[in-house]
């Protein structure tokens, strides 16, 4: 069967996307993926900077200094704990990118 759809009028192919790295190894969804012929791509490597690179960037340095090593007996204390981060690292955080200032330092500053 050939994976496409159609909207109105006009067909369109189907393409299986996937994030670089993620392996497909569940029988069930090869034999799917195969039963639909779709086409078959190379993985390319990105070129340029992911635009998500900031995100997790961030995300790695929550997991870092909060997440790792510490035990939560709650959400409501793991949120807690997320929230305090944020207001830290958006408002006081001491960062090279900004001229060894914090942010709101670095606005303070340049913003006159």
């Amino acid at each position: 069967m050939k994976a496409k759809k159609r909207i109105g009028t006009r067909a369109f192919k189907i393409i299986l996307l996937r994030d670089y790295g993620v392996n497909i190894s569940e029988g069930r969804i090869l034999r799917l993926l195969k039963s639909m012929t779709l086409p078959k791509m190379s993985t390319i490597k990105p070129r340029f900077k992911s635009k998500k690179a900031p995100v997790f960037s961030s995300d790695n340095l929550l997991k870092q200094e909060i997440y790792y090593g510490h035990v939560f007996n709650s959400f409501e204390e793991l949120e807690q704990a997320i929230t305090k981060w944020i207001h830290y690292y958006n408002t006081k955080r001491i960062k090279k990118k900004l001229n060894w200032m914090s942010p709101i330092q670095y606005r303070l500053t340049y913003s006159k």
